[in-house]
């Protein structure tokens, strides 16, 4: 994808947030301040981090026998050029394509937004330091719904491809699927509402959203799992 496409993608990402919970310049020159601390964690940070993830099975699964090490190198370039910066566009353009690289490697947001928290947490308690724990909050809620929008996109994209079903369409199809009775009221609530009336017909529970389509077939040698647009 092109490299305009991805700011395109953190763009409207951050615009989607609200005004506090965004990271803002200040915020870096936070980090700036505190870089040498922010930095000396970095090998607990990776310990804490693919510790947590090697425990798991459903989180295990995501990974290639012997690219552990590979993988912790990765984190430790992330957290050094995030607390040295700049964090620009195109900083936020690379968390953008880490959404599409989660589609790639079958890591939902689920496993994503459970680590960002864990990054968070791990700073606020070993720092102590409110001003510190702001900045990182904030930093770590954007990169997750840069990363979250990234995801979305890739596989909003990738069911264009196979439907070629425009992305407003998708969205619509979504929701009517997702929300048939009121979207005030769930299932469970309509169903004594209509017993009580003495209806003989018992509310119809919402259908479940529908499941992903499979995934579109590339070229041989094509990494697989992105539409043609995102290899």
């Amino acid at each position: 994808m092109q490299r305009e496409k991805l700011k395109e993608i953190a763009r409207q990402a951050i615009e989607d947030m609200a005004l506090e919970a965004r990271f803002r310049p200040e915020d870096h020159q936070v980090l700036l301040k505190h870089k040498d601390r922010l930095l000396s964690l970095s090998d607990t940070l990776v310990r804490v981090f693919y510790d947590a993830l090697f425990a798991t099975p459903s989180t295990r699964k995501v990974f290639h026998e012997g690219e552990r090490p590979a993988r912790e190198k990765t984190l430790v370039d992330w957290w050094r050029k995030t607390v040295e910066g700049p964090v620009d566009e195109e900083y936020w353009a690379w968390q953008a394509y880490v959404g599409l690289i989660h589609v790639k490697r079958e890591v939902s947001n689920p496993m994503m937004l459970g680590q960002a928290f864990m990054i968070e947490d791990l700073v606020r308690t070993h720092l102590d330091d409110p001003e510190v724990a702001g900045a990182i909050r904030r930093l770590m809620a954007t990169v997750a719904a840069i990363i979250a929008y990234g995801y979305e996109k890739a596989q909003l994209l990738a069911v264009e491809e196979s439907t070629r079903m425009g992305q407003e369409l998708i969205r619509t199809h979504t929701r009517s699927a997702c929300w048939r009775s009121s979207p005030s009221e769930s299932p469970t609530e309509r169903a004594p509402a209509a017993a009580r009336s003495g209806s003989p017909h018992p509310a119809r529970p919402a259908a479940p959203c529908a499941a992903a389509p499979p995934r579109p077939s590339g070229p041989p040698g094509s990494p697989p799992g992105l539409p043609p647009r995102l290899r």
